[in-house]
């Protein structure tokens, strides 16, 4: 999968869920990193042992976003995780973070904050980077999603809408308005790294549609629920979004590895993430 761009998966390079033999959904594929970032094929042998499992059910989820901690709550506590915020931790915002996703890939940003907030909390830690892919700004702004406006005085809803906006004029009069969700998200515990990855295809539409969800969901119309992810409610973009899908790949990958909540053989397996 192009994490900067759009061209669509195709082949083993693609890490499609077929080519990796796994039941993951339409959309999301799923990697071991392994020992701080050697590739291990599912199984291979780079699993936690058991010391390396969760000491209880808590995962913290690494995101100043309260709409992506909202979004990502129930599927961790369908799968038996305790879901833990920034403020919960103690974690107090620090200017380094803004430094933080300087890797040219997705996947790279997701290690790169998971890897940080994992030493500052010592719990298992959970990060994602996400961002829009639009084919005729050649992928753009992808990785820079965040941000696209250039806008670093703004937060939250504010610079939301300054990307939206960017988004539009860049856009201008261009018909081809072809469009994909990408996120990876990664896991960080005990020396093992994990990560799954999910994608949705879409269209951009004009008009702001929907008072739901953030960032540039107001004009993503998700090709699978014919709305836009601001006019779906939480469980119908969970079932398709890229992160929900990103999520579900990732949670997959724990189980493969072994992982259970609460440590050692008597821990609880952990569950596929579905409310």
């Amino acid at each position: 999968m192009s994490e900067r761009g759009l061209p669509q998966p195709s082949g083993r390079d693609a890490g499609s869920a077929d080519d990796r033999g796994s039941s993951l959904s339409s959309g999301a594929s799923a990697r071991l990193v392994g020992e701080r970032g050697m590739s291990q094929s599912p199984g291979g042998g780079a699993g936690p042992r058991s010391e390396r499992d969760a000491p209880d059910s808590r995962l913290l989820v690494a995101t100043r976003n309260a709409g992506k901690l909202r979004e990502l709550e129930p599927m961790l506590r369908a799968a038996g995780f305790e879901p833990v915020g920034l403020h919960e931790a103690g974690i107090l915002e620090d200017a380094a973070e803004d430094g933080l996703e300087v890797a040219e890939t997705f996947a790279g940003n997701a290690l790169l904050k998971a890897r940080w907030f994992h030493e500052r909390s010592g719990l298992p830690t959970l990060a994602d980077d996400s961002g829009l892919a639009v084919r005729a700004l050649g992928g753009e702004p992808g990785v820079r999603s965040k941000r696209f406006s250039g806008r670093a005085d703004l937060r939250g809803r504010e610079l939301d809408a300054a990307n939206n906006d960017m988004l539009l004029e860049r856009l201008g009069g261009e018909q081809d308005r072809r469009a994909a969700f990408v996120c990876a998200a990664a896991v960080v515990w005990g020396g093992v790294e994990l990560v799954g990855e999910g994608r949705v295809e879409g269209v951009i539409v004009e008009a702001r549609d929907g008072g739901h969800g953030f960032g540039y969901d107001p004009h993503f119309q998700s090709d699978e629920l014919g709305v836009t992810f601001a006019e779906a409610e939480r469980t119908e973009k969970e079932r398709v979004s890229h992160r929900g899908r990103a999520v579900r790949a990732l949670l997959a990958q724990m189980r493969e590895a072994g992982w259970r909540v609460g440590g050692g053989s008597q821990g609880q397996v952990i569950g596929g993430g579905e409310g």
